[in-house]
């Protein structure tokens, strides 16, 4: 069995997006477009295993994994923000894949892998791992879960607390406290595990394409890993611009690439030229 020094989980509801019209309508139409991107670099480095993690309550086993297509299947619902799906999709990686770390990220994020695998390999312990963006829910830190690190034991502790966090999410959301990614956080600092904060982040939110190259190359000068493309309104439009800027930048290294975006039912053709890019 192959050994990976990490896998990245990457929530995707694109299947159901295809598949039910009133999604078809929807801003969440969307993350097809983030998993198109996703597709062009997730193979990048060997020692990366990226799976397109995805939920459907009527498979007729508890997991599938396609590892040629990387894809992980479980039998859950399509909940974007869902806890039993990323507690069952930890499970599965964690019984089937030989790992050091786990990351369970959205779609709508984007990692330069090369820093990622140097920041695992050089600034990261190898046991009691929970990393990441570090937010706060009522005095508590917890990591995003917009990209959550964890080391082997940790993601460990939280599969084998599955049932009780499956109580505590479904309690909680019942009365709008938390989503999962805080619930993780309040489980694991009851355990004496708190998030290792990171200075590496980039939020792409404001709605803007001004100096966006500009600003793309100062995060990388900045030694940024991971950018989350979230803008407030538009996203088809502001977010596959700015994920395909991103993929160009960090992944060719030479291009004039053409991208075309739909903007209310129509076309913009937005060229990138740079010939500078790693």
């Amino acid at each position: 069995m192959k050994h990976y020094l990490a896998v990245i989980i990457i929530g995707d509801v694109s299947n159901h997006v295809n598949k039910r019209s009133n999604f078809l309508e929807s801003t969440h139409r969307v993350f097809v477009e983030h998993i198109g991107v996703w597709k062009k670099y997730m193979n990048s480095d060997e020692d990366i295993l990226c799976l397109l993690g995805q939920g459907d309550i009527n498979l007729d086993k508890d997991y599938e994994i396609d590892l040629e297509n990387k894809i992980i299947i479980v039998k859950s619902d399509d909940s974007y923000t869902g806890n039993d799906r990323v507690i069952k999709q930890l499970k599965t990686v964690d019984s089937t894949i030989s790992y050091d770390y786990i990351i369970s990220t959205t779609s709508s994020s984007f990692w330069v892998l090369s820093k990622l695998k140097h920041e695992l390999i050089h600034n990261t312990p190898k046991t009691g791992v929970y990393k990441g963006r570090c937010l706060y829910h009522q005095r508590v830190p917890y990591v995003s879960g917009s990209g959550i690190i964890m080391s082997k034991d940790t993601c460990q502790l939280l599969v084998k607390n599955a049932e009780f966090l499956d109580q505590e999410y479904k309690l909680n959301i019942d009365n709008h406290e938390y989503d999962n990614d805080a619930l993780f956080g309040h489980f694991l600092h009851s355990n004496g595990i708190s998030p290792i904060a990171t200075n590496w982040f980039y939020d792409f939110d404001n709605n803007s394409f001004e100096d966006l190259y500009e600003r793309i190359k100062q995060t990388e000068e900045n030694d940024v890993i991971q950018y989350r493309i979230k803008n407030r309104d538009d996203r088809m439009y502001y977010d596959t611009i700015i994920m395909n800027a991103l993929y160009i930048h960090y992944y060719v290294k030479s291009y004039t690439s053409t991208i075309d975006i739909p903007q209310n039912k129509m076309y913009q053709k937005v060229v990138f030229n740079n010939n500078e890019s790693t």
